[in-house]
């Protein structure tokens, strides 16, 4: 019996979405070929992406390098960016008006994830199509469907955008205090010069308290401030600025933080 009401509800749940695939039935066309937008990546200097359960990103390229403006004000991942522009390059497999449709369905309505490049009209992100698993996009009241590798990007912590890197590109450390108990060595300014986390995370503080604190002054008179948050079994550190938290790889533990 039971066998047989888990067989039905399968089918049933087959038929449904067999329906919905029936009913939006594209008209491919001359759509074959047509990119989800006209912009090159060279063109695009500010990236908007709304979340309704997390702070809104804004992103903004400054003589060729991109920076986050908002919610915080810091240097952004190349690799981050690079996965977005992805977006502009996705063709649209299918079509549709979305005049009279239902867009709660599609996971169009209320909005919960879109993205904004320069002024163009935005994209909002739906759920996946049952059937192709594609993604639809509301975009200029038309309802898209794509393939596309961005979506858990734009849902990820406000911290995966930031650079991986502790110093700033372009910037020369000129002096680090380390806290008490830890002397410099020879090489650790150089170190903390070229170090890079594996991942950056969202930090709560009140959960992983700091243990001390790293003091680095750049030439420009800037100063970066990561508090240790763990030595073991990894490294770990954040950035109160930032609220933000970077694991560091294993063997980059004793060349930022010489023996005591």
């Amino acid at each position: 019996m039971k066998n047989r009401l888990l067989l039905n509800g399968l089918l049933l749940l087959f038929l449904v979405a067999l329906s919905l695939f029936i009913w939006l039935k594209p008209n491919t066309g001359d759509k074959k070929n047509q990119l989800i937008s006209q912009l090159t990546t060279d063109a695009v200097h500010t990236i908007n992406i709304h979340r309704a359960d997390k702070p809104d990103i804004q992103l903004t390229k400054k003589d060729k390098k991109w920076e986050m403006t908002a919610p915080y004000s810091a240097e952004v991942a190349a690799s981050k960016i690079s996965l977005l522009l992805t977006l502009l390059s996705e063709p649209i497999k299918s079509e549709y008006s979305a005049q009279g449709k239902d867009l709660t369905q599609f996971g169009l309505d209320p909005e919960q994830t879109s993205i904004q490049f320069n002024t163009e009209s935005k994209m909002i992100f739906g759920i996946s199509h049952p059937v192709s698993y594609d993604r639809y996009v509301l975009k200029d009241n038309k309802i898209l469907l794509i393939s596309e590798t961005v979506a858990g990007a734009m849902k990820a912590d406000v911290a995966s955008f930031f650079s991986t890197q502790l110093v700033p590109k372009g910037s020369q450390i000129r002096n680090i205090t380390l806290p008490e108990n830890y002397k410099l060595a020879d090489d650790t300014i150089a170190n903390w010069q070229l170090g890079s986390a594996i991942q950056v995370f969202d930090w709560d503080k009140e959960k992983q308290p700091s243990q001390g604190s790293v003091k680095i002054e750049l030439g420009n008179g800037e100063q970066i401030i990561y508090e240790i948050i763990e030595t073991s079994p990894e490294l770990l550190l954040g950035n109160s600025k930032l609220n933000a938290k970077y694991q560091m790889a294993e063997e980059n533990t004793q060349g930022l933080l010489p023996p005591r």
